[in-house]
């Protein structure tokens, strides 16, 4: 009898000691959090809906009304408030994870829309859209370098504030810092990458920025009025670089290299009240001269 129950202890021993090596594998992806709602009043008061391993933290999700995706909103108080008192907030999947990385974002009558891996650091995207304004920030956009704060913080802020944030843009400290608080900015995809690249573009006034534009440092901080694509860069972008091997590359550039006035990005309709981003002109843009590789500032 004593031999058995040795037996059956070893034998249960074993299943634990492999499961164990299975569910801590190094060799295979672990996710961040293995739940939901891990903190001290992390959901009080969640009314909106939660993907997989979010909203961890203390007051992480606290009186926030949002749709988190999946493997969002961690850190403390990441997305307190978020969407809370009458307003609309819609975050995607790996972002607003740090404190408050997106707190009160879209609260108190206003909307956010923010998208994959974007707002991902301390602050990043607090108080976008918030107090009646609008903020719509596309993905792997708005992330501050570790470590540091605000790159989106306030954009979009306040009853007639408005910011569209395109896709690989506003990434560095304070990059897009009071962007369109009380106001408006327009900003295309992989534009105002740096620190304080486009900080408070469009406050209290207007602003438009192209695609592939204002990347460098403090390049078009406080910008009222338009920027073509390719433009007022530090450095060149890839997709602007022209190719002369091939004559027609140019030609998805929108009339750039042809002498013509290029069109700045559409507005897109923000989640929650119905908001109109005022038109800009875009300014006369001449053909590059020879050797400045179009760069203009």
């Amino acid at each position: 009898m004593q031999s058995t129950r040795t037996v059956v202890v070893l034998v249960l021993a074993s299943l634990v000691a492999f499961a164990l090596f299975v569910a801590t594998d190094a060799s295979k992806p672990q996710p961040a959090f293995a739940a939901n709602c891990q903190g001290v009043d992390a959901c009080t008061g969640f009314t909106g809906t939660m993907g997989a391993n979010s909203c961890n933290g203390d007051r992480a999700c606290y009186q926030s009304d949002a749709d988190v995706g999946d493997n969002s909103c961690n850190g403390n108080e990441a997305c307190v408030e978020t969407g809370g008192s009458g307003g609309e907030a819609t975050i995607g999947d790996r972002s607003c994870n740090d404190g408050s990385a997106c707190s009160y974002a879209g609260g108190d009558g206003g909307s956010v829309r923010i998208g994959d891996d974007s707002c991902n650091g301390g602050l990043d995207c607090d108080s976008a859209g918030w107090d009646g304004g609008s903020a719509i920030i596309g993905d792997r956009s708005c992330n501050s370098p570790p470590g540091e704060t605000y790159a989106c913080e306030y954009a979009g802020m306040r009853e007639t504030g408005f910011a569209d944030i395109g896709d690989d843009s506003c990434n560095g400290i304070e990059a897009c810092f009071d962007t369109g608080e009380e106001g408006s900015s327009i900003i295309g995809n992989n534009s105002c990458n740096g620190d304080e690249a486009c900080s408070e573009a469009g406050l209290e006034g207007e602003s438009a920025i192209g695609d592939n534009s204002c990347n460098g440092d403090d390049i078009c901080a406080n910008l009222q009025g338009a920027v073509g694509n390719c433009m007022r860069n530090t450095d060149i972008p890839q997709a602007c670089i022209v190719d002369e091997r091939r004559p027609n590359i140019g030609a998805g550039l929108s009339g750039l290299f042809a002498g013509q006035p290029t069109p700045l990005p559409t507005a897109r309709t923000a989640t929650g009240p119905a908001t109109s981003a005022p038109a800009a002109t875009a300014p006369s843009i001449s053909p590059p001269r020879t050797g400045d590789g179009g760069l203009a500032r």
